[in-house]
């Protein structure tokens, strides 16, 4: 079998009827909720009737990514090296031929002021030998800075960074721009997102802007909605769509999100782009689409977790407490309907929430409520004087740079709590932080180790900070509860994350303050 490999896909040419029918059930996976499809419920009615041809049955859910397009079998080129491991598992002599376009370097780029730890030097020379892969590593670890140094060292030019939201497209910028030299000179560099269209050798990106130019549409990202209105001039377009296909360099922040239409659309157009890179702190997906990561990427080339760098000293220890809440409000219709009366409208528990974000900066604490939507950030803020809503959708949304001038105040200490939606949840680096209370639930294994990971960066500003403090919920209703196991379940698989459990918050009229929560740990 002969392996030819390309930028974005690779072509697989001698094989057998044999091979092509375990390689496309090989390279499938099963595609979430299908049975809600039209495809589905149409084939199921034909079943049903008898109308399908005989020895059919509905469509199963599967999909695979071997095509054969052309008169070729053709596959994303990430998942080579499941084509490789099966010929060597069937005794099949395998012969790869790299028809990728070669890189054309560009001399004279370097860092100022960046000495990369020992575990990223590691990194640094894995990524710059396997060209291509996914980097597995937590919040704190500096993937940024990591990644900086890879695409330095590379010389591999122009380079697209892509983000998912236009606050990390800033938190980005900043970091290059503070960073990167050429000729040993600052150097511009580019943005594209939040109004910019400043396209530059290396480029921080959105996703939702590169996918607008490429397909005339976008797809939703957390809390952000097709209503905040994105409109390109022509001039634009091009810009960005000639941005995406002329990368030589692309790196995805926040990959697990890679299965979306959105990354995938930019990567099957990042044509030149031989060395690619998605970077997460939980780069899998809670649906089981771990192999579209894959088919973009690669397999993962590190694993950097949370409980190697507590160990090492660069991150400070977690001490999460489960608050158990227990409410009866009755029966309810959806999923909706039941969070909004067990969560979002659950008088007594916002009123304790709203009494520990208060004793909390009463201490002098940095303190973050998490929430999902807008409207209970705003029940919130009504009972916890002086705290702002970030968020980017509703009647409190505020604009990129203004959640940017709320995010550094909150640094600096000026102001002391901020509620936030899940725009806060992935890669915003507020190391003064140390107080976070999860009041929106939810069953991400992903996101419950991201937002861990916002509170656990230490603080050049405040020696003092040596844990942090979470309050988790563990509402005992439906889906509620299962939320709250499945989230502990991957809290408990870093071995230096500190849970307990206070269930004293059973009793609901426990209003009080104090630091009680907290004392089974000191």
């Amino acid at each position: 079998m002969v392996i030819r490999l390309r930028n974005v896909s690779m072509i697989l040419d001698g094989m057998s009827q044999d091979d092509q029918k375990e390689l496309r059930q090989l390279l499938s996976f099963v595609v979430p909720g299908f049975k809600f499809t039209p495809k589905y419920k149409s084939d199921k009615y034909l079943y049903d009737h008898g109308e399908l041809p005989v020895g059919e049955v509905p469509w199963d859910g599967t999909k695979t990514l071997l095509r054969y397009v052309d008169r070729k079998w053709v596959a994303p080129v990430g998942l080579n090296s499941y084509v490789r491991e099966y010929c060597k598992s069937k005794g099949i002599t395998c012969q790869v031929v790299d028809e990728r376009i070669p890189v054309v370097s560009v001399p004279g780029w370097s860092t100022e002021g960046l000495v990369p730890r020992d575990y990223q030097e590691e990194i640094i020379q894995t990524c710059l030998r396997r060209e291509r892969g996914v980097m597995q590593m937590a919040t704190g670890s500096g993937k940024t800075e990591t990644l900086i140094e890879v695409a330095v060292r590379s010389s591999c030019f122009p380079m697209v960074y892509y983000v998912t939201s236009c606050d990390l497209l800033e938190q980005a910028y900043d970091r290059f721009k503070g960073y990167v030299r050429y000729n040993g000179q600052p150097v511009e560099i580019g943005r594209v997102g939040g109004g910019h269209y400043d396209v530059r050798p290396i480029t921080i990106a959105t996703v939702q802007s590169a996918q607008l130019a490429l397909e005339g549409t976008f797809t939703k990202f957390d809390d952000e909605t097709k209503t905040e209105k994105v409109k390109l001039t022509e001039e634009n377009r091009k810009l960005i769509v000639e941005m995406a296909k002329e990368a030589q360099f692309v790196f995805v922040d926040e990959c697990h999100h890679v299965s979306c239409n959105t990354i995938q659309a930019i990567l099957n157009n990042s044509f030149k782009a031989r060395m690619r890179f998605g970077g997460s702190a939980s780069p899998w997906r809670d649906d089981g689409l771990d192999i579209l990561i894959e088919a973009c990427f690669g397999r993962r080339l590190c694993s950097v977790d949370a409980s190697f760098l507590i160990e090492q000293g660069y991150l400070v220890r977690p001490w999460i407490m489960f608050n158990h809440f227990k409410s009866n409000f009755g029966t309810t219709e959806n999923f909706n309907a039941h969070y909004t009366k067990y969560v979002v409208e659950n008088q007594v528990r916002n009123e304790w929430i709203a009494k520990r974000a208060k004793f909390h900066v009463d201490k002098g604490r940095t303190t973050i409520i998490l929430v999902k939507w807008t409207r209970h950030a705003e029940m919130l803020a009504e009972l916890i004087p002086g705290a702002e809503i970030l968020t980017s959708t509703g009647s409190s949304k505020k604009t990129p740079i203004k959640r940017k001038a709320v995010l550094d105040r909150l640094r600096s200490k000026s102001l002391m709590c901020v509620i936030g939606t899940s725009l806060l949840d992935e890669g915003v680096d507020v190391p003064s932080a140390e107080v976070g209370i999860f009041a929106g639930t939810g069953k991400s294994s992903t996101r419950a180790l991201q937002r861990v990971g916002r509170f656990i960066r230490k603080d050049k500003n405040n020696a003092a900070k040596e844990v942090a403090l979470i309050e988790e919920f563990h509402d005992h209703t439906m889906y509620l509860a299962d939320h709250a196991k499945a989230r502990r379940a991957i809290l408990e698989t870093e071995k230096e994350f500190k849970i307990r459990d206070n269930k004293a918050t059973l009793n609901p009229y426990y209003l009080e303050g104090g630091d009680i929560t907290f004392d089974a740990f000191s």
